[in-house]
């Protein structure tokens, strides 16, 4: 061969393509779980949101009904939310709340949940949302 003539060897485009065939699988697997793990990052940052504004939900009605619950965030919403609730005995209109938000993801069940106490708050039944409204004719500094 020449030196004038330019241009790549049999060898060196087989060594090209070999460091490619071993370098590629790698990448693509890398780019392939990092955009797994930005899905589930993304669901589990949208339960916790979902399961704050419940909490808020239920922290605003006033003092929650005892017993389970569970409903969905709206039609088509990949979650769900379950609360269970329960008065304490040893310390009145005390409740233990739990809520969990629940998902389907790559066929496996999520949960995110968290559990509080949550206190009843001004004169009402529990369950009836009319606890700490305040309002024209309550004590002043009763309303959220």
């Amino acid at each position: 061969m020449r030196p004038s003539d330019r241009g790549f060897t049999l060898l060196e485009v087989l060594v090209a393509m070999a460091i490619l065939g071993a370098v590629l699988p790698t990448v693509m697997i890398a780019f392939t779980t990092s955009a797994r793990s930005r899905s589930r990052s993304e669901r589990e940052t949208t339960a916790a949101y979902l399961l704050r504004d419940k909490l808020s939900e239920m922290e605003a009605l006033g003092a929650p009904a005892e017993g389970e619950d569970q409903g969905d965030f709206g039609e088509g919403s990949l979650f769900t939310w379950v609360t269970s609730v329960a008065s304490l005995p040893e310390i009145e209109e005390l409740y233990d709340v739990t809520v969990r938000v629940q998902w389907l993801e790559a066929g496996q069940q999520r949960e995110l949940a968290v559990r509080t106490y949550m206190a009843a708050s001004g004169g009402g039944e529990p369950g009836d949302g009319q606890e700490g409204q305040g309002g024209p004719g309550g004590p002043p500094g009763q309303g959220r």
